[in-house]
């Protein structure tokens, strides 16, 4: 598949060049502005992080410190449009993408807010990155990790992720 973007990080820029060059509208996928993004992180932790977002802020990766019963099994090179059984397509999402460029101990994370498919068609095409997602009703959270593994928790988990079950840590 042809790349529209070619850095070797995942950076806002990147994902929305590539959301543009796919023929992806702001409407269909944009970058969360500041005075949104950290009410907005910290709903999802709250939701779905053991402690919320007081005790989840200081954690290195969510899928290790999730609330729920989690469902986790490799992705083994399937599209993410399988992804796409959480929901409708147009389904409102927030995608949570990591900055790979760690300096100084921090771990920067970028917040865009799509449609499912135009979330997923964007990161089929970005060079490697975990990301989270869960869509604005905040009702399942599916998260790819460094490992390649899907997991999963919420509504359908088990039905789209499936793979093994793992309580809360």
């Amino acid at each position: 598949m042809k790349r529209v973007g070619s850095s070797a990080f995942a950076t806002p820029n990147t994902a929305l060049t590539i959301a543009r060059g796919l023929g992806f509208s702001a409407g269909q996928f944009d970058l969360v502005g500041p005075s949104k993004w950290r009410s907005i992180y910290d709903a999802i932790l709250d939701r779905f992080a053991k402690g919320g977002a007081k005790d989840a802020r200081r954690v290195v990766w969510l899928w290790e410190f999730l609330k729920d019963e989690a469902w986790y099994r490799p992705r083994e090179n399937e599209p993410l449009e399988v992804l796409e059984g959480f929901g409708d397509p147009e389904t409102r999402v927030f995608l949570l993408l990591e900055h790979f460029r760690v300096q100084d101990g921090e771990r920067p994370l970028w917040l865009f807010r799509g449609s499912l498919r135009a979330t997923l068609r964007t990161l089929e095409e970005l060079p490697f990155t975990e990301f989270t997602i869960t869509p604005t009703s905040m009702e399942w959270l599916v998260i790819e990790n460094h490992h390649d593994l899907w997991i999963a928790v919420g509504e359908g988990a088990d039905r789209v992720v499936g793979g093994e079950r793992v309580p809360p840590l």
